[in-house]
C-alpha cells in the first residue's frame, strides 16, 4: 500500500462516516411519531362537527402546523366515536403542548366543546385515549 492509498483510504473512511453522521441527523430531524386516538362526540351533531372542521379557521390551521401536527385525519362511528390520526413533529406531548399556548386553540376548544360527551368544560384536547401503535407498514 502506498503512502497516498493509505490517505485516500483514511478520507474515504472519513468522508463515509460524516455521511453516515448526516443521514442520522436528518433520519433523527424528519422522524414523526405517529399517534391513534380516539374520542366520544354526540352523534346527533356529527354533520355540525364535519362542518365546523370544513371551515376551520385559517389561524388554527397554521397554529397546527407551527406546533407539529401533520397528516391530521378524523373518522366517525355512528355511535359518536372519532377516532383521529396524526403524525407529530416531535412527539405527540409535545404536540398537544404547543396548541395548550396558542391562543387559537383556547377559543377553538371553547368552541367545539358542546360537541363532545365530556364534563361541562372540558376541552377533548385533554381528554384523548390515545391507542398505542403495534403494527405499521410503508
Amino acid at each position: 500500500m502506498t503512502k497516498n492509498s493509505a490517505f485516500d483510504g483514511r478520507i474515504a473512511y472519513t468522508l463515509r462516516h460524516l455521511n453516515y453522521q448526516a443521514n442520522e441527523s436528518i433520519q433523527r430531524s424528519n422522524a414523526v411519531q405517529r399517534v391513534g386516538f380516539e374520542m366520544k362526540i354526540h352523534p346527533e351533531m356529527v354533520d355540525e362537527y364535519k362542518q365546523r372542521h370544513d371551515d376551520i379557521w385559517p389561524e388554527m390551521s397554521a397554529a397546527l402546523v407551527r406546533t407539529g401536527w401533520r397528516n391530521y385525519t378524523i373518522f366517525f362511528k355512528d355511535d359518536g366515536t372519532l377516532f383521529g390520526y396524526v403524525e407529530c413533529e416531535d412527539s405527540h406531548e409535545a404536540s398537544v403542548a404547543g396548541m395548550s399556548k396558542e391562543e387559537v386553540n383556547q377559543r377553538w376548544q371553547d368552541d367545539m366543546s358542546p360537541f363532545f360527551q365530556l364534563p361541562e368544560g372540558a376541552h377533548a384536547d385533554q381528554n384523548m385515549i390515545q391507542w398505542r401503535e403495534v403494527f405499521h407498514a410503508d
